[in-house]
């Protein structure tokens, strides 16, 4: 498998960076688009590799944040066969803790398709672990979503998870990363953001050791924190890495 980084928050020399991410997933002659960013940069960044985007055959949508899924238009413009697989609550009206609108346009296009709580393409499984973590379970940082009418806390019901192979896919893990990966089996590497940006350094170094306890490899990007990031590197060491726009990375 090789995934190549087209968004970021921050870019090699060469690409371009902006707040969001995007990966293209090369498996087994299939090719994959995981979320789009929030702009054309996910479009721009591809052809600095060398990439097509109309030579993708499936675009997933991780959940219902601009930063995700912002592109899909310009994406479902560039493309002309891939379908579009995002949860049927994405299109919700969604808010971050500056009351700041976060959600993404509702596309009525007939290559989009509205997943449940699992969903199979292929080598692909897209789930929502919605039956094992609850509300209780997840800090939402100040997110909020219209609920009847009412802000209330998100609790995340449209966030998907994507795995091939071993190999999990979480745009922001806004589920919390540990409450993912208990509830995910055969797990060797977990690549996506993990939403520590904005943790207090003692719970993120709780977290760091916890990770540590399983046999995976992390790459990490987007909305983990530099400052996060550093701390979970000081724990997993080789066991991490973080990836910006223009990282290639083979997974064997």
């Amino acid at each position: 498998m090789e995934i190549y980084v087209l968004v970021d928050n921050e870019a090699k020399g060469g690409y371009l960076s902006e707040h969001g991410l995007s990966l293209y997933i090369k498996n087994n002659r299939q090719n994959i688009l995981f979320d789009t960013g929030q702009s054309d940069v996910f479009i721009k960044n591809a052809k600095s590799f060398g990439l097509d985007i109309s030579d993708v055959d499936v675009l997933v949508i991780s959940h219902g944040h601009y930063d995700h899924g912002g592109g899909i238009k310009k994406f479902l413009k560039e493309n002309k066969k891939a379908k579009v697989y995002i949860n049927r609550n994405a299109f919700g009206k969604f808010f971050n803790a500056l009351d700041k609108y976060i959600g993404i346009e509702n596309i009525n296009d007939s290559r989009i398709v509205l997943t449940d709580d699992y969903y199979e393409i292929g080598d692909i499984r897209l789930f929502t672990l919605n039956n094992f973590i609850d509300s209780s379970m997840i800090n939402p940082y100040g997110l909020t979503k219209m609920k009847d009418n009412k802000k209330v806390f998100d609790d995340f019901r449209h966030e998907q998870f994507m795995k091939i192979g071993q190999t999990l896919f979480s745009g922001c893990s806004h589920k919390g990363i540990l409450n993912i990966i208990n509830n995910c089996f055969d797990v060797k590497n977990v690549i996506g953001g993990f939403h520590l940006n904005k943790e207090e350094n003692k719970r993120v170094l709780a977290i760091a050791k916890k990770m540590q306890e399983y046999d995976i490899y992390y790459h990490t990007c987007h909305c983990t924190g530099v400052n996060s990031y550093a701390i979970l590197q000081s724990v997993l060491e080789e066991r991490i890495k973080y990836i910006k726009a223009g990282e290639h990375i083979i997974i064997k």
